[in-house]
């Protein structure tokens, strides 16, 4: 039998936790509880993590990762911000309706934080923010964005639509692909044409 790397192990250990802290919460979570799901001693998860808030801190911290090296690849592509803001939407959208359960654990955690990682969680919330703020600053520099867009309140409405989409889709079985496809067209189109009618 081939012994795991500890990077899968502890991979399990975060996949568990995803899973066990979804379903009952983070405070009714226990390491017991994730060390069998993970299949795992309670020992071994002891061996990577000092508690369960170091494992939902684990789990934040992959996931700002991945969001970070998608991001950067982005805003190295050269697209125009219309183009980079609708790549960013669907990515976090289709990570977010593909795996509902992480998703419900982020938002759930996100908005109810746990002292000893709070800063974790809002470092996460914050980088989401940040991204999208990005890509409208550099909108309004190339000109295709209104210069007076107060991008820091734009980027938080942007982030906003996108988890009440991801919050709509717990109570639904549609097909994640057409959500995602719907959803990022949708805020990109109300983004360019406004939702008033001028003429009334």
């Amino acid at each position: 039998m081939t012994r795991k790397k500890p990077s899968e192990r502890k991979e399990e250990i975060r996949e568990a936790g995803i899973k066990v802290i979804a379903e009952e919460g983070f405070h009714d979570a226990t390491t017991d509880s994730i060390a069998e799901v993970a299949g795992v001693s309670v020992g071994t998860i002891y061996n990577y993590f000092s508690n369960k808030e170091e494992i939902l801190h684990y789990i934040f911290e992959v996931e700002r990762e991945k969001i970070t090296d998608f991001f950067t690849g982005l805003t190295a592509s050269g697209l125009p911000a219309e183009e980079t803001i609708r790549r960013f939407l669907k990515r976090y959208l289709g990570r977010a309706l593909k795996n509902r359960r992480k998703s419900k654990l982020l938002l759930d955690e996100e908005h109810r934080p746990v002292k000893k990682v709070s800063m974790e969680i809002l470092d996460y919330s914050m980088l989401l923010k940040s991204c999208v703020k990005e890509l409208l600053e550099a909108g309004i520099s190339e000109g295709s964005i209104r210069g007076e867009l107060d991008p820091e309140l734009v980027s938080g409405m942007i982030i906003g639509a996108a988890d009440s989409v991801v919050v709509k889709s717990f109570f639904t079985d549609d097909c994640p692909d057409d959500v995602l496809e719907g959803a990022s067209e949708e805020i990109v189109e109300t983004l360019k044409r406004g939702i008033f009618n001028c003429e009334n």
